[in-house]
């Protein structure tokens, strides 16, 4: 598959006319809370972006470059990739009944989860994930980095 980088904002559409808002139940966990328009534009934190089936439509370069993945192997697949296989049942289902009821399940903080690298690698990272409705359709933002290991 051969993908034309563009702008993950563009790619994600945030419109810098119309600024995206925060979701009417937007998971914040962290410490301060960002947008999906912020998460989307960060350069210097690994940022993947998913529609509401799951469908990755974004990464940035430093998500590329901590995950040894590319974008043109990871732009119009399944989020659950990246995902360890056994975390993707529990995260499919999770998604159904957000998008079912539109009521988060996750607690309100930053969730610290393994990440299948593109080299089969998994590295354990602290995941601050963002939803944003626009239009009647869901979409979300997921800061990942990776923690620092002891040794």
């Amino acid at each position: 598959m051969n993908v034309n980088r563009i702008p993950l904002e563009r790619a994600c559409g945030v419109d810098e006319k119309r600024p995206v808002p925060y979701a009417v139940d937007s998971f914040n966990m962290g410490v301060f809370v960002e947008t999906f328009a912020e998460l989307v534009e960060m350069r210097d934190a690994p940022v993947v972006v998913a529609d509401h089936n799951g469908i990755i439509s974004g990464v940035n370069r430093c998500f590329e470059e901590t995950f040894n993945w590319s974008e043109e192997r990871l732009i119009g697949n399944l989020l659950t990739d990246i995902m360890p296989e056994r975390f993707r049942d529990s995260h499919s289902m999770g998604m159904s009944r957000f998008l079912t009821t539109e009521s988060r399940t996750l607690p309100e903080h930053a969730l610290d989860l393994d990440v299948l690298c593109g080299d089969g690698t998994i590295v354990k990272s602290r995941h601050t994930i963002v939803a944003d409705k626009t239009d009647g359709i869901w979409r979300f933002a997921g800061k990942i980095e990776p923690l620092k290991t002891d040794g």
